[in-house]
């Protein structure tokens, strides 16, 4: 959302989606702050432009185009997923340079900021432009319990000789890949 150096204040519409969001390791500390606004906001809503279902989303696979009244959702769709996309501290940041330029396009519009799906919790993130539009008005620290990962194969399994003499004798580490 804002390139380094230019602060964002970063909100999320559920507790544990903003927990989620700082990527906390068991038995650390989280801080969660309730904050409320000052003044009324206008924001862009990424996140409400609707699912489309997956039997629509074929034409992604080249075969057909969206219907005209649906390219609309698609859009903003896609600049849904992108805003959400987590950035880790091995990301190429120039990657975010387009997510970048779309929120400096709506705070030169006028708007507050950005409300946008997260991919690390059910609750939608609010990226404020200017950190002085909502104030805390109460605080709680929680310990981190456990975290919860969830996996997705994303390739083959790639197997190899192992043997625990060096030989190729009995394999280690066989297992049942599904």
């Amino acid at each position: 959302m804002n390139p380094k150096g230019i602060p964002c204040l970063y909100l999320s519409t559920e507790r544990e989606t903003a927990m989620t969001e700082v990527r906390p390791r068991i038995g650390s500390h989280v801080s969660v702050a309730v904050f409320v606004t000052v003044r009324d906001l206008r924001v862009v809503d990424c996140s409400s432009a609707g699912k489309l279902d997956a039997q629509k989303l074929d034409w992604y696979m080249g075969f057909s185009e969206p219907e005209r009244d649906e390219w609309e959702t698609c859009v903003w769709d896609e600049i849904n997923s992108a805003f959400s996309q987590p950035v880790t501290s091995e990301d190429d940041l120039a990657g975010y340079a387009p997510t970048q330029v779309l929120a400096e396009t709506f705070r030169n519009a006028g708007f507050d900021g950005v409300i946008y799906g997260s991919k690390l919790g059910s609750g939608k993130t609010v990226a404020l432009f200017d950190l002085a539009v909502a104030e805390p008005r109460s605080f709680h620290l929680f310990v981190v319990e456990e975290v919860k990962p969830k996996f997705r194969l994303v390739a083959n399994p790639h197997f190899t000789d192992c043997s625990s003499d060096g030989n190729g004798g009995d394999e280690v580490g066989a297992g049942n890949w599904e």
